[in-house]
């Protein structure tokens, strides 16, 4: 594949996951709004502290595998290997089915005693059941959705994407009479719906593939090589579920449902804004791959650079928009009914400049063969944040559980960086994250005249976004010829 291939492979993909994910996160966002409007505060807290609860043990089922499957399919694929490539494929599943039956067999079983002491509420239990057997259905389907992206077929993930999120909205549109207990049916409903487009789909563009091959599940060189990635990722992902589950897991026990969500109408709202982050970590992971396999630095030193120099760029303006009318969107999306919590929105949003920085640092290292170093910046972190939520959330409740956010990835964002600047030459990229200081200062002075009037945040917003991006290019932050270049590249094959 030439370079005009990989720079437009690679910004197709994107493109196809980025539109994907804006219109998955709208519905989704939609979702949740109308749960937050119909459901009283504590029923659609205890539904979203069930969800966090059964989602933290759906971590041990995935077991580091679909880190490893992005990496090593790919890498498979390149070098034609695929009897290989289908042994690691059966091997995922059968492993993942066996540990799905067991663990959610438990959840199913204890789900009246976690309901009693755990969440004190016995209108938890039957959300446990039901999202448990939903997660259950759901095994499959996981293994499937890492497999289309180690094959690179990023449009079959959004499709699938985007229905999942669909079949839930209507689900629940129906079922809402039903209480707490709707958004449980309709996950149970969703993976039942979306089977039918699996067995499509991979038997497509996958079972094509490995058609005349034999499956052997006992090959212990292919068990071997995922292993060997997997196992450092599981580590990495442990830490990441907690880090994202820990903050709803400590205020259900300490607080109560309330700040459960408050939390869960400020998460979305903030974590939105960093979508664009994640559709870029499902594309470069299996091209950095590729591309280190044929130990070709040049181009990803240069593709790295201009993914961080891009995001930051646009994601910075979005982030100051969000945490000057934080008070402004609250009010309007939730007519008053979530008072009192935009400073833990603008605290969130300030985290989430350093979780970009930090994911996409973390999924390069693993994409560049060194899953050990990401396993071992995520537990680290994953302990420091731990610590500080067991301090200060039974003091401070929801503030401090995104102020230890924001501290935690503040600082390993940081050192991520910091290590992937040592295997790659990366000083251009640091540069241009220091020289955003000033148009951003800028955008904030300008944008911060504006009112609450929709005239007014059109009108200031459209000055200080065209003086922002103009000192983009002063600067040359980015650079008009390189996106004319991209382009160029995108267009012609």
């Amino acid at each position: 594949m030439t370079e005009k291939n990989y720079t437009r492979h690679a910004l197709k993909g994107f493109l196809i996951i980025f539109l994907g994910t804006v219109f998955v996160s709208f519905i989704d966002y939609f979702t949740k709004f109308f749960l937050a409007r119909k459901l009283t505060v504590e029923e659609f807290g205890l539904f979203y502290a069930v969800l966090a609860f059964v989602t933290f043990f759906n971590i041990f089922r995935k077991l580091g595998f679909s880190q490893a499957l992005a990496k090593i399919i790919p890498e498979y694929i390149a070098e034609k290997k695929f009897q290989k490539l289908k042994n690691t494929i059966f091997q995922v599943v059968s492993i993942q089915t066996v540990i799905s039956l067991f663990m959610y067999g438990i959840v199913i079983l204890c789900s009246n005693l976690v309901a009693k002491y755990y969440f004190k509420t016995s209108d938890a239990a039957i959300v446990l059941v039901l999202l448990a057997i939903a997660f259950l259905i759901r095994t499959y389907q996981l293994p499937l959705t890492n497999i289309y992206i180690g094959f690179q077929k990023f449009n079959v993930v959004t499709y699938m994407r985007a229905l999942r999120s669909i079949f839930l909205l209507l689900a629940i549109l129906i079922l809402i009479k039903y209480g707490v207990v709707a958004p449980a049916l309709a996950y149970l409903i969703a993976p039942l719906l979306l089977g039918i487009f699996h067995y499509h789909w991979y038997k497509k563009y996958v079972a094509k593939t490995l058609r005349r091959f034999h499956i052997n599940i006992f090959d212990k060189r292919s068990a071997k090589y995922l292993f060997a990635y997997s196992v450092p990722s599981l580590m990495a992902s442990i830490g990441t579920a907690v880090m994202q589950n820990i903050d709803v897991l400590l205020l259900t026990y300490f607080i109560g449902l309330k700040s459960v969500a408050e939390y869960n109408i400020i998460a979305p709202l903030a974590l939105m804004l960093g979508y664009a982050s994640s559709a870029l970590i499902e594309v470069m992971v299996p091209v950095i791959s590729e591309l280190n396999a044929k130990r070709d630095k040049v181009k990803i030193s240069a593709g790295i650079n201009y993914v961080f120099s891009f995001l930051m760029s646009m994601t910075i303006p979005l982030i100051i928009v969000m945490a000057l009318k934080a008070d402004y969107i609250l009010d309007v999306l939730f007519a008053r009914k979530y008072q009192g919590i935009s400073i833990e929105l603008i605290i969130l949003l300030i985290a989430l400049l350093f979780k970009i920085i930090f994911d996409l640092s973390c999924s390069i290292l693993v994409a560049l063969g060194r899953p050990k170093v990401t396993t071992k910046l995520t537990l680290s972190m994953l302990l420091l944040n731990v610590i500080l939520n067991s301090i200060f959330i039974p003091q401070y409740g929801l503030l401090a559980a995104v102020g230890t956010t924001m501290v935690c990835f503040a600082i390993f964002g940081i050192i991520s960086f910091g290590l992937l600047n040592r295997l790659l030459p990366l000083y251009k990229t640091s540069l241009n994250l220091l020289k955003l200081i000033l148009p951003a200062a800028m955008f904030y002075t300008i944008f911060s005249f504006a009112d609450n009037q929709i005239f007014s945040i059109i009108l200031y917003g459209g000055i200080s976004s065209v003086i922002y991006l103009g000192m983009i290019f002063v600067l040359k932050i980015l650079r008009i010829k390189d996106i004319k270049t991209i382009i160029n590249r995108f267009i012609n094959k």
